[in-house]
């Protein structure tokens, strides 16, 4: 699985738009999506709101939406469709016209026209459908641009709903979502495995299947496949769509038929009609009085031989356990809920007594992403480390985690050595350091230490390093009750794959990449160092929450030109990554302005000595952007100097600083803690700047 190059990125601005066009745009959409937020309030609450609702764009697509039904001698079936050429073809799902004497296709506006099935391709649950006569109005749906899908980019599905009590026509309707992972490999019983795949978080009913999934502009990206059908593995509250550049790349292939059929599929059609037959007699079909379908995993009493043995063993296998050390932001607000969604029973393993009986008295929490009103509730129970009980968890475990920061890592060598020695000599093990660093090495070194020092043997267990990309800002266990913790949609996670010693397990938007060390490095380069001055110039210019500061729009400019010279130096370096995630500028600018998040500057300013370390986010980026260009972006060194002059009585590294500072020249302290020298042209700038700000460190290293 190849994830998306972006998160929350807009295609215009991966093209170069000009900065005051992209911070114009940006403010547009962000006046639009909160008008929509209030108008759809209600409706949200249930996951939906009526299509009439969405943004300009969406009158044209909506017209381009039909209700495709299979009219069968004691049943209609229904599903959605979409028109995608001039001519009256249609998209939608084989499944719920397969083998029907008729088919009826209705327009948006309630007209019907007869429709022909005009290609199938079964093993993918695709249909093309030909309406007569040709709708004289209706505009084709436009395809998204090639591999402009984004991880974490929002979506819409428009889909029509089953008829209400009293109402004779379907309900078009409109649901908001996320992307979850791109180029997702699954399988839906008892179809062979599907490749190009969108996974997405969208909210979608039982006639969506073959619904159009929408980027922000209205154009297509994917066709809703088997909605609500058993697939392996099953991932609660993910749908799936072929991705429009697979169908694009299938449309290519058909050529004109007799009788107004299409060629260029049969081979497709041929390799899986006996298993798709068997999808349609198990019942999987959308019913004008409900959902014909079994419930979600459960035994298909319409299937014989194997694939009702395959069931039973499914239903009865022992679900995988994953050891998360660390019940912090990322852990409890990402990590737990990835898991948890996948199936896999979740141990939070934490270091204070108190933390860990709070966990066991609530017996759960939530995990909400910002944007929707998706949130999953987390079920899990806690150990503390060191502890017979965290020793036993990891004896049984499937994969251990750990996301304590890299400070904590070194201190859990003797805990979890002594938890691995009590795995059986033959049961491997990958433990991931989800950290902002390449620390794996270090907790290696410290788990084989400790082992070795007490005389213990160790199964083969493989330390690799893993870069999660979600921000998650609120959420703690510091009272009793049930927290919820909030983080963006960006549900990625890069993992070391040359330090693994077994297979990655499939999870949406988990990648096992050899280019784990380029995507870190390119990380705090970019994003980190994007994360960093917005944190202390954002402070100097009087903000308190990060997306504040993101939106002003002097600020966003300058910070906009100094990541774009990090990034150009970035790819000159590792080539590799040119298009991926870790190197999207505006995406991550776009990411830093979710107000949703409320993240405080205070927080992410925390440590300023660590940031100003020599390959830090902040001077290592610096003198990326000055081998390019022989002087750093002027960004750099005002964020150098405002890290340098950060105040905060709370920070332990920011007081120290202070102290330095009233008793020693600027320039000696600079040298220091970030190795820069006077002669060099990024520190000249750096003690320019310092000495033209406000500096309150007298009154701060007083109250030290």
């Amino acid at each position: 699985m190849r994830i998306a190059p972006a998160c929350l990125a807009s295609l215009a601005l991966l093209t170069g738009a000009s900065g005051s066009a992209l911070n114009k745009k940006v403010s547009n959409e962000a006046k639009e999506r909160a008008n929509a937020h209030q108008a759809n309030k209600k409706h949200r609450a249930a996951g939906t709101v009526p299509a009439a609702a969405g943004t300009a764009t969406d009158p044209d697509a909506q017209q381009a939406v039909i209700l495709v039904e299979g009219i069968y001698g004691d049943r209609t079936t229904k599903a959605t469709g979409v028109i995608f050429d001039a001519a009256g073809l249609a998209l939608t799902a084989a499944h719920t016209i397969e083998a029907a004497p008729a088919v009826i296709a209705t327009l948006a506006d309630g007209t019907p026209r007869r429709a022909r099935i005009a290609a199938r391709a079964q093993c993918h649950d695709l249909a093309v459908v030909r309406l007569s006569p040709v709708p004289a109005s209706v505009r084709p749906i436009p395809f998204a641009p090639p591999g402009s899908v984004r991880v974490g980019e929002p979506v819409r599905a428009l889909s029509y709903a089953l008829a209400a009590a009293g109402s004779a026509t379907p309900q078009l309707t409109l649901t908001h979502g996320t992307v979850a992972a791109v180029n997702v490999r699954e399988r839906f019983v008892p179809l062979p495995p599907i490749s190009s795949l969108i996974a997405h978080q969208t909210p979608l009913g039982p006639v969506a299947s073959g619904s159009p999934l929408l980027n922000a502009r209205g154009q297509l990206i994917g066709i809703n496949t088997l909605v609500g059908h058993r697939r392996e593995p099953a991932l609660p509250g993910v749908e799936y769509a072929l991705s429009s550049d697979y169908i694009r790349a299938r449309l290519r292939q058909l050529k004109p038929g007799p009788n107004g059929t299409l060629g260029g599929w049969r081979a497709a059609r041929d390799a899986c009609h006996h298993a798709h037959n068997t999808l349609v007699a198990a019942g999987h079909t959308h019913g004008s009085r409900g959902i014909a379908r079994r419930p979600l995993g459960s035994p298909d009493p319409g299937a014989r031989g194997t694939e009702t043995a395959a069931m039973v063993a499914a239903s009865t296998r022992t679900r995988p356990t994953v050891v998360i050390i660390g019940p912090g932001k990322i852990g409890c607000g990402y990590l737990a809920p990835l898991f948890a969604q996948a199936g896999w029973d979740v141990v939070l393993a934490a270091r204070s007594d108190d933390v860990a009986r709070r966990i066991n008295a609530a017996g759960a929490f939530t995990a909400r992403v910002t944007g929707g009103a998706h949130a999953t509730e987390v079920r899990a129970r806690a150990v503390v480390v060191g502890t017979a009980a965290f020793e036993a968890a990891v004896a049984q475990a499937d994969l251990v985690a750990t996301a304590v920061g890299t400070g904590s890592i070194p201190g859990l060598g003797i805990a979890l050595a002594r938890a691995l020695a009590a795995r059986p000599a033959d049961r491997s093990i990958d433990v991931w350091a989800v950290e902002n660093a390449d620390i794996a090495p270090v907790l290696e070194a410290a788990v084989r230490e400790a082992a070795s020092a007490r005389g213990l043997t160790l199964p083969r267990t493989g330390f690799a390093g893993a870069i999660a990309w979600a921000a998650v800002a609120q959420g703690d266990w510091r009272a009793p009750g049930r927290p919820e913790f909030v983080g963006d949609a960006c549900r990625v996670m890069h993992v070391d794959a040359t330090r693994l010693v077994g297979e990655a397990p499939r999870l949406p938007g988990v990648v096992a990449t050899p280019l784990y060390r380029e995507h870190l490095w390119a990380k705090r380069m970019v994003f980190s160092a994007g994360h960093a001055l917005f944190a202390y110039l954002g402070l100097q210019r009087g903000h308190r929450f990060v997306d504040e500061a993101a939106r002003d729009l002097r600020l966003r400019r300058r910070v906009r030109r100094a990541l774009m010279a990090a990034r150009g130096a970035v790819l000159r370096d590792h080539p590799a990554l040119e298009g991926e995630l870790s190197v999207s500028v505006d995406w991550a600018l776009e990411r830093y302005a979710n107000a949703d998040l409320r993240d405080p500057l205070t927080r992410v300013a925390r440590d300023p000595i660590r940031k100003l370390h020599v390959e830090g986010p902040l001077v290592g980026a610096a003198r990326l952007g000055q081998r390019r260009r022989g002087r750093g972006p002027v960004a750099f060194a005002e964020g150098i100097a405002a890290a340098l002059a950060h105040a905060d009585p709370g920070d332990a590294q920011a007081r120290r600083l202070a102290q330095r500072l009233a008793r020693e020249p600027a320039a000696a302290v600079l040298r220091d803690v970030t190795l820069l020298h006077a002669n060099d042209p990024l520190a000249r700038d750096v003690l320019r700047a310092y000495h033209g700000a406000a500096r309150p460190h007298a009154a701060l290293a007083t109250a030290a």
